[in-house]
């Protein structure tokens, strides 16, 4: 059972560089106002059918909807909630590269949080290479290889992992535990930003089989549970503090979907060669949190 959210420290954050122009950001400081009246009518009903008959007659409804889009039983995320997250998508696309310094401090800051022994020679391109990354979940001596999947923003994600939950942290990196922490983390951070349809990467996630309408639902209530979330103080006119407050807020939820992915590995006594099984179920469960909470609250809870 997942706990409930804590107050949270803030982790090291990367600069973005983008062109994209700031949309328009409306305020989203109560959930309640952020849904039409149909919408909040669907969480009341999903919520109150969340099992027996009432989930049955639901994932009949959206299977019928599957079939015949224009019954429009689900509606997706609106088009203006998406184009908030414009700035956002070119922040986490960026790739990670060794020579940025911001990205080297936070890989270095990274090695630190993990407590290692090893002392590295950051002074070069190539001399933080070490066998001392494998024991942490890579996949090879030079971690660099492994972030060309998730980027810059992966590796942003686990290092919000350590600084928010540094109990859980301590143990995903304990070298005895077979789940690859660093790899897992990274795939993490790529069922999110799938979710959100913030990446076009091939992966998993890319082939798997999903509900049209749970897919909507899923991306329409995540969206809304990262701006209300960012909004909840002031509105950032800025795009810079505008990506960080999203990426503290997608940092609690990828904190509850590792600790789910964990949690599901242990209960399948999984080994390596069942990692992308395990992957695609934690996507399934973590859908399942997604269609009925409308806060982060409510899905640390869940």
């Amino acid at each position: 059972m997942l706990r409930n959210r804590k107050q949270k420290a803030d982790s090291s954050s990367l600069t973005a560089e983008q062109e994209s122009t700031v949309p328009l950001r409306g305020s989203y400081d109560d959930d309640e106002k952020a849904m039409s009246g149909q919408d909040q009518v669907a969480v009341r009903t999903q919520k109150s059918w969340k099992s027996g008959p009432g989930r049955l007659l639901m994932d009949l409804l959206y299977a019928i909807n599957d079939i015949i889009p224009s019954l429009q039983i689900v509606s997706d995320a609106s088009e203006s909630d998406v184009r908030q997250l414009d700035p956002f998508k070119a922040y986490v696309a960026i790739p990670f590269d060794i020579q940025n310094p911001e990205h080297k401090q936070a890989l270095k800051d990274f090695w630190e949080v993990c407590h290692s022994s090893t002392t590295l020679d950051w002074s070069g391109d190539k001399t933080h290479a070490s066998e001392q990354w494998k024991k942490l979940g890579f996949q090879g001596i030079d971690p660099a290889t492994d972030f060309r999947g998730g980027g810059a923003f992966s590796l942003h994600n686990l290092l919000y992992l350590a600084n928010s939950q540094p109990q859980d942290f301590n143990r995903l990196i304990d070298e005895q535990a077979s789940l690859p922490f660093a790899i897992a983390g990274i795939n993490v951070t790529m069922m999110l930003l799938h979710l959100l349809q913030l990446t076009s990467a091939k992966t998993c996630f890319s082939t798997s089989h999903t509900s049209t309408s749970v897919t909507k639902l899923c991306r329409r209530n995540f969206i809304r549970m990262l701006l209300n979330d960012v909004a909840r103080d002031d509105i950032p006119a800025d795009d810079d503090t505008w990506n960080k407050r999203l990426s503290k807020a997608f940092g609690e939820a990828y904190c509850v979907a590792f600790l789910l992915l964990e949690k599901i590995w242990q209960r399948e006594g999984a080994n390596i060669m069942q990692f992308n099984s395990v992957l695609l179920k934690c996507k399934a469960e973590m859908e399942e949190k997604l269609r009925f909470a409308t806060s982060l609250e409510e899905l640390w809870e869940s």
